[in-house]
């Protein structure tokens, strides 16, 4: 699944479930299977069967994402874009997030910050006169 289809499930899902410090996969997924199971209790509780059939259909479809290794999958996407939504999400909540996100990429289009550059990543290097100063002594 690539990744703007990883982060358009993962917003549906963040908008159900609360993801806030979920920090590893397993987590991730005990909250997963939390809505499953919740689902799948008010299904068989349910008096109408429309309401059962519903609340079925979204134990089954959130139990596919398990499946398939959604968790593990939003994890490495996380770790991959640390400013990304989906990690802003993991870490402060779906509004916090929203509201950091939007922040971040004003300031790359302003010029304040450059994308891809971690400010411990840049290297200046000495003026050509140090250079030739150590090569004299």
């Amino acid at each position: 699944m690539p990744s703007p289809e990883v982060e358009a499930v993962f917003t549906r899902v963040s908008s159900k479930i609360d993801v806030e410090g979920a920090t590893d996969a397993a987590e991730l997924e005990s909250r997963l299977q939390f809505y499953v199971d919740i689902n799948k209790t008010r299904a068989k509780i349910a008096k109408r069967k429309t309401t059962r059939i519903r609340d079925n259909y979204r134990a089954e479809q959130v139990d596919k994402l398990i499946e398939h290794g959604f968790p593990d999958r939003v994890i490495n996407e996380a770790i991959k874009a640390p400013k990304g939504i989906i990690a802003q999400t993991l870490l402060y909540g779906k509004e916090e997030a929203k509201r950091r996100v939007l922040e971040y990429r004003k300031q790359r289009i302003r010029g304040y910050v450059r994308a891809g550059v971690r400010p411990t990543a840049i290297r200046i290097p000495p003026a050509p006169e140090t250079r030739r100063m150590r090569w004299r002594k």
